[in-house]
């Protein structure tokens, strides 16, 4: 939990998802603390974070969980997913933490930490409010079980406040009661002046790509994100620019089956798996890159989709163009036809096209590359800090 003081307001931030843990709501947590300086932080214990912990410029309290029997540990990960370590800590270590603390709002980062946070507000007699990014909300099981349903829908409801990433979160948040006047929509940050920072040579020698065109996706291999589609582009838009590369930054359960694909179809040259890149050297790849490309897709049966998509201002930030997929809150991650460009998904043939078309025209190339620069600026994490305080003010009145 992090306790933010927000011109006079103590912010107690509830979440097991937190650094060092790698991922997007680690990030957005993270910089948040940063944004609105942290008077503490207490979240479960991960690999490295006692070091982790002593570099930042708020102090961080890890909690080991508590005992509980396995069927609701297992319940529980059913119902929220498996970021439920914290719902099973030490409460009245917390309670007494978080009395020390004082907050006036609770900030819930992940819905796997409502229930506690839930009773941490009742215990303190505090709001609450809660993060909400797309998967978590929209898992189609919770609609067809009845009393995951009920519990899923029971906790939505008695949270006083909803910051949605994007408005396609929002409204997923809607379909389950919420009210409009209770949710707000906070866009994803991005530090645009440190994406800026590289220059890209060390990964183009690497992966010997100094003569070559770069298309990069960044992201967990996972079947929304779209790898395939760019595997399946990548024949038609070789025939056309030979020179062309697919750098794929991330790992997951898909790279068995995109690598068989990538064989069948004989691209196998034109392809490098980068694996998982730590985050001080993310930004070397994104420079080294000349296309950003995402064409992400929703999978109905899994209630998959992407939420917003921060990659997509990461990549601006270096200036590197987006293509991304119409789907999910991919489209309020870019700014269509100035720093990016939107695709159909699960669509090869077009996405082929828009590729060679954008790859063949330097200038357009160029323009979108400084309105990229531009759209990243304004979306800096201060300004969605910003976005996050007015909410949470007004939910203490």
């Amino acid at each position: 939990m992090a306790i933010l003081v927000i011109e006079g307001m103590r912010i107690l931030v509830v979440s097991n998802e937190f650094f060092p843990q790698v991922g997007g709501i680690q990030r957005l947590l993270h910089r948040l603390s940063e944004e609105m300086p942290a008077a503490g932080v207490l979240a479960s214990p991960h690999a490295q974070s006692e070091i982790f912990d002593k570099g930042q410029r708020y102090p961080v309290f890890r909690v080991l969980p508590g005992p509980t029997d396995n069927f609701t540990r297992r319940f529980m990960k059913k119902i929220v997913g498996p970021e439920v370590a914290l719902s099973f800590s030490n409460f009245s270590e917390i309670l007494s933490t978080s009395k020390m603390m004082r907050p006036d709002v609770i900030l819930v980062g992940h819905i796997g930490s409502l229930g506690i946070g839930i009773r941490l507000g009742r215990r303190l007699g505090v709001p609450i409010s809660l993060f909400a990014y797309g998967l978590e909300i929209a898992r189609p099981w919770l609609k067809r079980r009845g009393f995951a349903r009920l519990a899923f829908k029971r906790m939505l409801l008695k949270t006083d406040f909803i910051l949605a990433i994007s408005r396609y979160t929002s409204e997923l948040v809607k379909r389950w009661g919420v009210h409009s006047k209770r949710i707000t929509i906070a866009p994803l940050g991005v530090d645009a002046n440190r994406f800026a920072m590289g220059d890209g040579k060390l990964v183009r020698e690497k992966y010997g790509l100094q003569n070559k065109i770069v298309l990069l996706t960044v992201g967990r291999l996972v079947r929304r994100k779209g790898h395939d589609t760019v595997i399946k582009a990548l024949p038609e838009i070789a025939k056309t620019v030979p020179q062309i590369a697919y750098l794929v930054v991330g790992e997951g359960p898909e790279r068995e089956r995109l690598e068989q694909m990538i064989r069948e179809i004989g691209m196998a040259k034109y392809v490098i798996f980068a694996d998982s890149v730590d985050e001080d050297e993310l930004l070397e790849y994104y420079a080294a890159s000349d296309l950003f490309v995402m064409p992400c897709c929703e999978i109905p049966e899994e209630g998959d989709a992407e939420g917003f998509g921060l990659v997509f201002l990461e990549a601006a930030a270096a200036g590197v163009p987006s293509i991304a997929g119409l789907s999910g809150g991919a489209p309020e991650a870019v700014d269509e036809g100035k720093s990016g460009l939107l695709v159909p998904p699960n669509n090869p043939a077009v996405l082929a096209e828009i590729v060679i078309n954008l790859l063949s025209d330097k200038n357009r190339l160029h323009f979108m590359a400084n309105g990229a620069r531009k759209w990243a600026v304004g979306h800096s994490w201060e300004s969605m800090a910003i976005s996050v305080r007015k909410a949470l003010e007004g939910i203490r009145q």
